[in-house]
């Protein structure tokens, strides 16, 4: 018999003759079961209620793919197209992140980059499978206190077998990483692809620091794509919102909505849009307000630093706080314009409804910031109430869209909504508005929204809450109803606390931090006297 014959003659048994097809859905190929392959969604999915979510053959389809014109897409790498590489380890926590982590990610950046790009590429690059595995891992079983997170060293022992198994899938990502980037095959997309991954596995591991080095390391890369020329994200319409390296772009913009965080996204721009299609470009044209807001912010700030109670805000400040209370009521009402163009209710898209919920409450949240900063009395807050309610209204919103797709999220990688309920907390002397804020951040928020605690914040405001309804006494306790003969009581001038920061000691005996509230509170020098800054320091 000749080695021709031997060579074309039929394997028989259970590989036989059959070509194996690779066109299953990637939800029947986590569950190794046989794919009836029917589009848009397979029937063995449909028929037990589970998502289809898509075919492995999108990977390399042009019509599929983030459309970067200007630069290679992440998605243009070696395709591994199947499972067949993996453990079963590894196939859990896949099968987790699809079916409970990805729902908890907002779609108010980009609806597709965390529903679709990063599940795709995850199946076409063996880096960000181990990176989304090990992500997994950590959020299904957290290694991290819900403590405020604070920067400095963090204590190094694996906490358990599961801590070891993502540590050990984070480790095989970054030397991929550094074998590919040794070779010069790596894509800025996938640069910051990767950081974005990196990010959220050290902030579920505590590690602040090493977080923030990876944040600004994509900043890096994505300054350098601006000065290519291959991005621009000066005006809405430079940005190819379609593309990864533009959605990147935006979820870093939308890290740095809270004002504590680094704004190095910051751009200049002389040009300002006044009409908008649709919110993404509200949204776009936001980020661009939002970086005057915080450079208003910081330079006020350092000017109230250091004056007295009776201090008054020069013609020129005046000018320029005015200029960004306009430009955040005009974006309020564009975007008002924008919904009531759809023709539909809003509520009728969760994801629109989920975007302009964000967007009103972080304009109601930094209008409240913005006015009030001209003041040095903490009384002028209390003409903010509607906003304040409707803070609160927006972000109950915000969570009840939410609870549609899963349960309340253990982490999110956009900043949403925390930071504005720890300012309605902190801020808002009503008693009731102030508790609900706080009923959310303990209950219904996501627990971590990049490296925001929800109970962390829930923590500190329910000090300074105490503090302040006990006439300003460090011994003040916070009740968690409100007696009803305080209901309308607010807090005096000389009761609230002005300005507060959170500081960590590592107690000797057990090596955990201790954490305390620095606050300062203002005081009258006796009846009707000068006002007098004072400082204190109580235990969380």
């Amino acid at each position: 018999m000749s080695s021709t014959a031997v060579a074309e003659r039929p394997r028989k048994g259970r590989l036989g003759s059959r070509v194996k097809s690779n066109g299953g859905c990637l939800t029947c190929k986590i569950r190794k079961v046989k794919c009836g392959e029917e589009k848009p969604a397979c029937r063995r999915c449909l028929s037990t209620g589970r998502k289809c979510d898509g075919y492995v053959t999108a990977i390399n389809s042009r019509q599929h793919a983030p459309v970067a014109p200007a630069s290679p897409t992440p998605a243009h790498v070696g395709c591994i197209s199947t499972y067949a590489h993996a453990n079963r380890l590894e196939l859990q926590a896949f099968e987790f992140f699809i079916g409970d982590v990805l729902p908890g990610f907002s779609r108010i950046v980009d609806r597709r980059f965390w529903h679709q790009v990063i599940p795709q590429l995850s199946q076409s690059d063996k880096i960000i499978w181990d990176a989304v595995n090990a992500l997994s891992c950590l959020i299904r079983h957290p290694q991290i206190s819900w403590r405020w997170l604070l920067p400095g060293p963090k204590a190094s022992a694996l906490a358990d077998d599961n801590h070891r198994l993502a540590v050990k899938w984070y480790s095989k990502s970054l030397r991929g990483l550094q074998k590919r980037m040794t070779h010069g095959s790596m894509s800025p997309g996938m640069l910051m692809v990767t950081c974005l991954l990196y990010i959220s596995i050290e902030c579920l591991q505590d590690n602040l620091d090493a977080a923030m080095v990876l944040y600004y390391r994509a900043l890096a890369i994505n300054g350098m794509l601006a000065e290519k020329g291959e991005s621009d994200c000066s005006t809405t319409a430079g940005r190819d919102l379609g593309s990864v390296e533009g959605t990147v772009q935006s979820l870093l913009r939308h890290m740095s909505i809270s004002r504590e965080l680094p704004t190095s996204l910051r751009k200049t721009n002389s040009h300002i849009n006044t009409t908008f299609n649709s919110l993404s470009e509200v949204r776009e044209e936001g980020y661009l307000v939002l970086d005057e807001v915080h450079e208003f912010l910081e330079h006020i700030d350092g000017i109230r630093m250091t004056m007295p109670k009776a201090w008054l805000p020069t013609s020129d400040l005046i000018e320029w706080w005015e200029k960004v209370r306009t430009r955040i009521r005009f974006l309020e009402t564009a975007i008002q314009e924008v919904v009531k163009r759809r023709g539909r209710s809003i509520s009728e898209c969760p994801d629109e409804d989920e975007l302009y919920s964000t967007l009103m409450l972080s304009f109601n949240h930094f209008y409240i910031v913005v006015s009030s900063s001209v003041s040095m009395y903490q009384t002028a807050l209390d003409e903010f109430m509607f906003q304040f309610r409707s803070v609160i209204a927006y972000a109950r919103r915000v969570v009840a869209i939410q609870r549609t797709r899963s349960r309340r999220p253990v982490f999110v990688f956009e900043t949403r909504i925390l930071p504005a309920l720890y300012y309605v907390a902190t801020k808002c002397r009503h008693p009731l508005i102030r508790r609900e804020a706080i009923f959310l951040l303990e209950n219904e928020a996501p627990r971590m929204e990049y490296i925001a605690k929800a109970e962390g914040m829930a923590a500190v405001a329910k000090r300074i809450v105490g503090i302040e309804e006990a006439c300003g006494s460090e011994q003040g306790v916070f009740h968690e109803d409100c007696p009803s003969h305080k209901v309308d009581l607010l807090p005096a001038e000389d009761h609230r606390i002005y300005r507060e920061r959170l500081t960590a000691l590592v107690d000797t005996a057990s090596g955990e931090p201790i954490h305390f509230l620095e606050y300062g509170i203002w005081r009258r020098a006796g009846d009707g006297g000068a006002w007098i800054p004072t400082k204190n320091v109580v235990k969380v």
